[in-house]
């Protein structure tokens, strides 16, 4: 779950929207989550669920004019995942309704935690290093959420640190070339997301390529979370 700061408001604004709109982003933050974790996972059917699912939910009132514009965006962006008919799109519209998270959190002063736990230790196991990747794609998200450019590198570094080919597969295999290919293009959209969020423009959607492709590469091993 994301932990997620309080926002900071117009005094103007009725007593309790702050505390109202932390509540909304909590979900807001949590339900998304889940709908990324859904790409990865292969399951466009349950991404677009979570996505129309997301549309419907209520939108806070009594904000100031430049958090209700926002909060638009938001939503425009997740009509986005509601609508997808492939995992591209799906991922590319979790990516840029993650970043329309940021631009809200960057503007308001709030956003998840920046902490992160330690990098888990591969070892060498195929395990190990799919728990780095977990690791860098949640630190990659981190920083969409808080439109930090030094987070999601934090993320793509560890990335690039754990190879996509695992040891020990029989030598008739065919997986490794094309999980070579793979691995590049993972890499690629990973950096793509980084230099975009330097540049100070959308991350989100080579993020969410990103994700579908590792969706891609984990119906070509059998691997990845449950379905």
């Amino acid at each position: 779950m994301i932990l997620l700061l309080a926002c900071t408001l117009d005094p103007a604004v009725e007593d309790g929207a702050s505390d109202r709109l932390t509540d909304h982003m909590g979900r807001h933050g949590t339900h998304l989550a889940d709908t990324r974790d859904a790409v990865i996972a292969g399951r466009l059917d349950l991404a677009v669920a979570l996505g129309q699912a997301l549309v419907a939910s209520p939108r806070i009132e009594g904000l100031p004019e430049r958090a209700q514009s926002l909060q638009a965006a938001f939503f425009f962006r997740a009509e986005a995942i509601a609508r997808a008919t492939d995992l591209f799109e799906a991922g590319r519209a979790v990516g840029m309704t993650a970043q329309a998270c940021g631009d809200c959190h960057a503007a308001l002063s709030g956003g998840p935690d920046p902490q992160a736990s330690a990098v888990p230790s591969a070892g060498g196991a195929l395990a190990g290093e799919m728990g780095r990747h977990a690791w860098a794609v949640e630190r990659m998200w981190t920083g969409l959420l808080l439109d930090e450019p030094a987070v999601l590198a934090e993320g793509l570094s560890a990335l690039e640190m754990s190879p996509l080919v695992p040891s020990g597969l029989p030598a008739t295999s065919s997986l490794p070339a094309e999980l070579a290919q793979l691995e590049v293009s993972i890499h690629d959209l990973a950096a793509a997301a980084v230099r975009a969020s330097e540049a100070g423009t959308d991350a989100g959607a080579p993020y969410g390529e990103m994700l579908a492709m590792c969706a891609t590469c984990h119906a070509a091993t059998g691997g990845g979370p449950d379905r």
